[in-house]
Formats: C-alpha cells, structure tokens, sequence
C-alpha cells in the first residue's frame, strides 16, 4: 500500500492524494518523484508528508480488508479504475462579482488567475486577465456588458464591450477616473484653487470630455462615488461647513437632476427604477422617492446581527448581505452569514438563503445578483428577482465549485478510511468513511473535533480522540514527520493531537 499526496515528500505539490495498491506503479501521472523506475520494494512500507495536503481521496479498487496481489505485480503494470471524491473545504470558493450587464457579469473567483467575465445564456467564461481596480462602485463598469480596463487613470481607459466584442479608447484629458457607467465615464477634476468638479466622457460626450453642469462651487474636498446604473451616478460630497451631501447626476444630459442633505456620512447606496436607498453604518437605511427627493424618506433598519452590510434592491425588497465577522456569533455562520430582505415599506425580514457572501450586484433588468447557497457544495450565482411572491426568489445561474478540504493525516486499515481534515467543517475535526470492496466510498461520519484549527470561542480543554481503527504503518501519514521504512509493521501510527497542542 503507498500513499502519494500530491508532491515531492516534504514538499508542496499537486492537490490529490491517490491511495493504491500498487507501490511500485505512477498513481499520479504529473509527480515523477513517485515513479520508481524498477519493480516492487522501492517505496515499500513508507509513507510522506506535505504540509498542504489537499483532500482530493482516489482510492483504488482492492478488497475491503488487506490489499492483496501487489506482489505478483510488475513495473508499469496498469491499475484498476480508481474511484474518486473529494471532501469539501467548509468555507466556500470565494467568487466575488463586479460588475454586471444584460448578457453576462464580471467576477473574480478563487483559484482563478484574474478577472472573469461569464454569459448567463451559455456559462461560458472569458478570462480577461489582471486589472488595474480599486474598491470603488464603477470602477471597472456597471449596469452594461463593458468592461473599463484603466490605462492609466489620468490619461486614458479603454471600454471593451464584452457582447459585442469590440473595444473603445477614451482620452481623459481633465482629471483623474473614478467610474464606469453604461458607457459614461466619470472623473474627478480639481483646479487651480482646489476646487473639485466631475466631467463626464464616452457616450455621447465630447471627445475632451464636458463638466457636470449645476456643480456646486467652491467643494475643495474629494467627492466620492456611492454607485449608480446606467442613467444615473450618486455621488457624495462635503460643503465647506461640512455638511454631506447626495448628488445625483444625469449621464446622458451630463446635469445635476438632484442633490439631498444628510446629518451622517453615508456609507453606500443602492438604486432601483423609482427607489433610492441609503444607508450609514451597519444598521440604519432610508428610502428615497427618486421622482421626489425631497419628500421624507421611509427609515429601515438592515437586518442581520454582525458583519459590515451589503445592499441591493430587487423590485419592492431592500436584499442585505454581510461579511463574516472575526469571531461569528454561531461558528457555522463562517461559510456565510445569512441573505436577507425586508420591504421596503418596512415589515419582518426574511431570510432568502442560509449562507452568502457580501457579493451584491444590481442587473440592468431590475433584479440582482448575489452567490451564497447551503454549504460549499451548494454554492452558486444566484438571480434574487420580486415576482410578487410573499419573498424574491434566488434563482441558481452558475454554481460555484467548492474547494478540497485540507487533509493532515489519514489511515486506511480494514475498509475504512480514517482522517484528520483542518477545514471540512468550522473547526478541525476526525471523519471516518467506509470504503466497499470495489473502491467506492460510503458517507463520512464525524467522529470528534481534533483540537486544532479551531476558532476563539471553542473549547479547548478536554482531551478528544476519534474512534480511528488501528491503522497499518504502511498506510498511516503523520502531519510534520516522514514515517520509517519498517519490515515488522510496527511504524509510527496517527496518534490523535490533544486540543490546544
């Protein structure tokens, strides 16, 4: 019996751990080091270890009890069909979304190198490669299919239509680039005596650019962008008094169409067709009318109990989702806290999906994106729409693969197959799972927490130890050690770790 975990012994390497019956054959085509180059007796009876082991589990077909027959086997001798399965990582893939049009969305997604841009009709990803970004709403597009690469942010951007598939420069020659709407781009100009004024570029505009006409004067400190969709950019500024305010402008007419005083700094906004909704802080929204900003706004306050809001409308719900706090009030909440909607006319919130992350982006056609699910293996893209019903419906897009958990040691002795994984739940913990005669594997069962990779808020005081079979020294892997060739069978064994050691 050999154990290959995916690299070079002592090493870092490849994400599978292939367990076979042949220790002498290539279990892992692309690992070199774990190919002796004569018969039987090379590798027999040791064992490796990676500080990273990665919980990919290929177990070859063999009996449910000792492995025989690997003795009659030769060099290069084919193996059975290995059976595979992968126990999840706990937390899900973090798959963050930026941006979204009619035709598709852009997203940055764990183990994926750069941005994405994927079609909801087909799923199909391009991959756009590293981009220069910041933050900030708009800053690589919204409410359109185009993407803005910035160039340089005080020279030029370039505005790649991803449904179209064509691409146009745009000169910036005042200022500094804050945002992509549609197809306006936004920057930020400041003069000779301070003062800060927004100009607006692309769709319509003239090629060097025009400013934002009923602009107050005399605002000598940077405006920020708050978000806006494809009509329309909020912007936050400060008048000398420091008084803050709420500008909405109008991309296509390039005009001030409103301006509302606030006595807190607003943290962020969220727009729909005829709603406006602002929010301080973690807990305290408002509710603007956008055909009269003048009249008073209906107060929410966010549901949820920890974590920094996200806030998106999806028709007559206000949809929030929070970060993960450092020490969650309930552990499991690690892999997400909670999706939820209240109305926007005030009422009971509601939770729409037990787990997300703080991943919410408007869609041009009024519903909104967000990826949350059950656990890992649920996650997904999900559309969030109002069709009238007691709640918006999340509807699945694409799903979200989840990741392999970390495996630290392992034993298989006897048609079960024990195991030490760091991260498959919110704190590390013993599985046990049976193995058939022809290789497949039966469900896990926890067996106790392991001690480590655990969080503040858990116990650490009483000793814990799974109820592992006795494993085989050839089979056994030892988290920090590299196991002993041994005749007898008598080699180093899995000995559970103590909690807090």
């Amino acid at each position: 019996m050999r154990l290959c975990l995916g690299g070079r012994p002592g090493g870092r390497g490849h994400s599978t751990v292939h367990v076979t019956c042949a220790c002498w054959a290539a279990v892992v085509p692309s690992c070199s080091a774990f190919v002796p180059t004569t018969g039987p007796g090379a590798d027999v009876g040791q064992t490796y270890h990676c500080p990273r082991v990665i919980a990919a589990l290929a177990v070859l077909a063999a009996t449910a009890g000792e492995i025989t027959g690997a003795a009659t086997a030769s060099a290069g001798t084919g193996l059975a069909a290995e059976k595979v399965f992968q126990s999840n990582r706990y937390v899900p893939r973090a798959d963050r979304i930026r941006s979204a049009g009619p035709s598709g969305y852009l997203h940055a997604q764990e183990g994926r190198s750069g941005y994405l841009w994927t079609s909801y009709a087909t799923g199909a990803t391009t991959e756009l490669g590293d981009l220069p970004s910041l933050e900030t709403p708009g800053y690589l597009g919204s409410s359109s299919d185009v993407v803005t690469e910035v160039v340089s942010p005080t020279e030029k951007v370039v505005l790649k239509d991803m449904a179209a598939w064509t691409s146009k420069d745009v000169a910036l020659t005042h200022g500094t680039y804050q945002a992509t709407f549609g197809a306006h781009v936004l920057t930020q100009v400041r003069d000779a005596d301070g003062n800060r004024t927004p100009w607006l570029y692309g769709a319509g505009a003239p090629a060097d650019g025009t400013p934002v006409e009923g602009w107050p004067t005399g605002i000598t400190t940077n405006f920020s962008v708050l978000g806006g969709d494809s009509t329309t950019a909020v912007l936050n500024y400060a008048q000398p008094n420091g008084v803050r305010h709420l500008m909405l402008v109008d991309l296509a007419t390039g005009k001030v169409t409103g301006d509302v005083a606030l006595n807190v700094v607003p943290t962020g906004v969220a727009l729909s067709a005829d709603r406006l909704v602002w929010w301080s802080g973690l807990w305290s929204a408002h509710v603007l009318d956008r055909a009269d900003l003048s009249a008073p706004g209906t107060p929410l306050k966010l549901p949820g109990t920890e974590g920094i809001p996200s806030v998106g409308i999806a028709g007559n719900w206000l949809v929030v989702a929070r970060s993960v706090a450092a020490s969650p009030q309930d552990w499991a909440d690690k892999s997400g806290e909670r999706l939820m909607a209240v109305p926007l006319t005030g009422g009971d919130p509601i939770t729409l999906l037990r787990h997300a992350n703080t991943s919410l982006v408007t869609v041009p056609d009024g519903g909104l994106l967000a990826v949350g699910g059950t656990d890992s293996g649920d996650w997904a893209l999900r559309r969030v729409t109002d069709t009238g019903a007691a709640a918006p419906t999340p509807t699945e897009l694409t799903s979200v693969p989840p990741v392999a958990a970390r495996i630290d040691r392992l034993s298989l002795q006897n048609g079960t197959l024990a195991t030490d994984e760091a991260d498959a739940s919110f704190m590390g913990a013993y599985y046990t799972r049976p193995i058939a005669a022809d290789g497949a594997p039966g469900t896990p069962t926890w067996q106790s927490w392991d001690g480590n990779n655990m969080g503040s808020r858990a116990c650490r005081t009483s000793p814990l130890r799974p109820s592992l079979p006795r494993p085989d020294p050839a089979t056994s892997v030892r988290r920090g050690s590299t196991a002993r060739r041994s005749g007898s069978g008598t080699g180093p064994r899995p000995v559970p770790r103590r909690p807090g050691r």
